[in-house]
């Protein structure tokens, strides 16, 4: 096109007769010409020339056929990086004008920007310029689409070891391509994929792939896909969703309990789903084993409507003992029309080392309570695993679980865990002789799976007054060892003293059990030796003033008979006698 405009004017320089003959540039005789504008042209590459990576690139404007010099070029590039350059100018024979050019290279995202060429001629038009506005290739096109997509999960909804993510580019016209993979905007792989062959004027479309460890997509990094095509930049990103629920719906497996396991022999778990949102569709739950053998018949799912609006479901599969013990794995799997995929959860025996409990049973002092109850408090500590059932016993007879609290199990210092117990008695309760017991049923407790330890009261010892003189109350005091001892042979000891505990008592110290009724009488010796030791310290005070005193009375009588009078007694030497 360039070529044909030049070609126009040469033709018309060629013409004999002009509207004007003036002087030629050079003043020479025989050559003249007239004022005449320019003539603009954009000078553009072609775009099968230019690499879809290139990051700089370089247009030109012509200005042709303008009489006399000079003409002023100017660009407009946007807030794109550039620089320009301007030709010298040439001229045409024989004719006499002239034509130069002026060159623009920007760098950055020039694909997608439009420039502009200003062309100002003062002689022909002081105040009027030649504009013209072109993008950097000679024909349209259509930026490409990208689209990343993510490999899916695992039969049980988790992720697999290895994370494939794959980005599709579609929807561009034929050309070279490159595919940038960012991790967190850090380059992590570069990529040059092929087209398919594609039909005059169909589109084409490709895909790359990128390929990372579990660990970095659960590290909640964001990955991009960065297409490069003919100068301009597409892109998508994707990361781990924050939450892999569908729709935040939770399911949630309950464990058997000790006392189910080992005492009732009636082990079950429980598979509660929650935040349920209220529809047509059933909700299901379907329990299996991993060793493929067959689950007992259950009940349908007892489906319950909370206060906000949400649906929990709940199943109870019960379980046999032996099958626990030996390592089954259970798996409850919960489905709904409305839920995006299945939510599967699992569960088996703790695995790890084992720990019997240690038990302590601790009687408040009667002072510190109200008059008509009383709190025992039971620490049982340094089991492992942290699965525990905790009950109270009164007289052999198992109190209801409503009226006593436990804590969840915590961690110690060490590796095991501890929780406490909390049970209130009545004042008739805890006066009528019989045994509190705390037990704790353990799969580790060997060989019954229940390590316990007891406590009661005898409260009355002393005569005297009940209300005031009444000796204060005693507690028996007796490991899970002593209980063939006859009632007496256990010891007694005042209850601010001895507090029973596995094998061990005290308080607050938890010395030891079978030494409760030492201590106390050791502590009756103690007084007794007190007391000695402060008579004797009393009488020898008393002895030494008795001495002291007759030696200052005998002195005073010897100065009598030496006829000192009696109003000049001098107590200083008396006191302080002259060696």
């Amino acid at each position: 096109m360039v070529t044909d405009h030049l070609g126009a004017i040469q033709e018309r320089d060629r013409e004999p007769d002009g509207p004007h003959q003036p002087q030629a540039p050079n003043g020479g005789p025989g050559t003249s010409a007239s004022i005449q504008s320019p003539f603009v042209f954009p000078l553009i590459p072609c775009c099968k020339h230019i690499a879809s990576d290139a990051t700089s690139v370089t247009l030109g404007c012509l200005a042709t056929g303008y009489f006399p010099e000079p003409v002023m070029v100017t660009w407009d590039a946007g807030s794109l990086n550039r620089s320009t350059m301007t030709l010298p100018a040439t001229t045409f024979t024989p004719s006499g004008h002239y034509a130069t050019i002026s060159l623009l290279t920007v760098s950055g995202a020039w694909a997608k920007e439009t420039f502009t060429c200003h062309v100002v001629h003062t002689p022909s038009s002081a105040d009027k310029e030649v504009n013209k506005t072109f993008g950097v290739c000679s024909r349209n096109f259509t930026p490409p689409t990208v689209k990343i997509l993510q490999s899916s999960c695992d039969d049980d909804g988790h992720f697999p070891p290895t994370i494939q993510l794959l980005c599709l580019i579609s929807g561009y016209a034929p050309g070279a391509i490159n595919v940038t993979w960012l991790e967190n905007g850090q380059v992590m792989k570069v990529d040059s994929p092929t087209p398919p062959a594609t039909q005059e004027g169909e589109l084409a479309s490709t895909q790359s792939e990128f390929t990372l460890a579990q660990k970095h997509w659960l590290s909640d990094r964001t990955y991009t896909c960065q297409v490069t095509y003919q100068g301009g930049t597409s892109e998508d990103s994707t990361k781990k969703c924050a939450d892999s629920n569908p729709r935040g719906v939770s399911a949630y497996l309950s464990r058997p309990s000790p006392f189910d396991l080992f005492i009732s022999k009636s082990p079950t778990i429980t598979c509660l789903v929650v935040d349920l949102a209220p529809s047509k569709g059933t909700v299901n739950l379907t329990w299996s084993r991993a060793s493929g053998k067959p689950v007992p018949q259950i009940p349908k799912p007892v489906q319950r409507q909370q206060r906000n609006g949400t649906l929990t479901v709940t199943s109870i599969l019960p379980v046999v003992t032996q099958d626990w013990i030996e390592g089954e794995t259970y798996q409850c799997r919960v489905t709904h029309p409305h839920l995006p995929r299945a939510l599967v959860r699992s569960m088996t025996k703790t695995s790890g080392p084992r720990a019997a409990p240690e038990v302590y049973v601790f009687a408040t002092p009667e002072k510190l309570e109200s008059r008509d109850k009383r709190t025992l408090a039971c620490l049982i500590q340094n089991f492992m695993p942290e699965d525990i059932s905790v009950q109270w016993l009164h007289s052999n007879v198992q109190l209801p679980d409503a009226r006593h609290s436990v804590t969840q199990p915590r961690k110690t210092k060490g590796s095991g865990f501890f929780v406490f117990s909390r049970l209130e008695v009545t004042k008739a309760e805890w006066e009528q002789k019989d045994e509190f017991i705390c037990r704790a049923v353990h799969e580790a407790a060997s060989p019954s799976w229940i390590v316990q330890q007891a406590v009661s009261v005898n409260p009355g010892l002393a005569g005297g007054s009940a209300q005031s003189q009444r000796a204060p109350d005693r507690v028996l005091c007796h490991s899970e060892q002593q209980q063939g001892l006859p009632r007496a042979a256990r010891g007694s000891v005042p209850d601010h003293h001895c507090h029973c505990g596995a094998g061990r008592a005290d308080w607050p110290s938890l010395p030891e059990l079978d030494v409760c009724v030492e201590e106390a009488e050791s502590e009756a010796l103690w007084t007794w030796t007190g007391l000695c030791i402060f008579a004797t310290l009393f009488l020898l005070s008393v002895s030494y003033s008795a001495a002291i005193t007759l030696l200052m009375v005998q002195r005073f009588l010897s100065a009598t008979r030496q006829g000192r009078p009696q109003t000049s007694l001098d107590y200083t030497n008396i006191l302080q006698p002259h060696a």
